[in-house]
């Protein structure tokens, strides 16, 4: 079902601050645009970044913030539906990363509910 424009808008800010989050390296921001909930389950591409809770979500996420000197994210292709009070987005993703004076630019695709 197409969302409102009222939930689309929100959902475009809270990617912002995702992207912002990433590029100031802040952890706790980064952890303040989940729910917290126990079974909160997040699946990145690596093997080992299927994380439950927000404990292992701030693991992974901290890990990657210490590891890059920079990460630049950029989300194209937001798609947003909802209906009552779930939404779901999907986007496609380019992570620019710098790790010990290499640049990289990571592709992927990310969902969220």
């Amino acid at each position: 079902m197409e969302a409102s424009k009222e939930i689309v808008s929100a959902v475009h800010e809270i990617l912002k601050n995702m992207a912002q989050a990433y590029l100031d390296k802040d952890l706790e921001g980064m952890m303040q645009l989940y729910v917290p909930d126990p079974d909160l389950v997040a699946i990145g591409a690596g093997r080992d970044e299927w994380v439950k809770g927000l404990g292992e979500l701030k693991i992974g996420y901290n890990r990657d913030m210490t590891q890059a000197d920079k990460i630049e994210v950029d989300f194209e292709d937001v798609t947003v539906s909802s209906s009552g009070n779930v939404a779901w987005v999907s986007a496609r993703m380019a992570m620019d990363v710098n790790v010990e004076n290499n640049e990289i630019t990571i592709f992927g695709r990310l969902s969220k509910i």
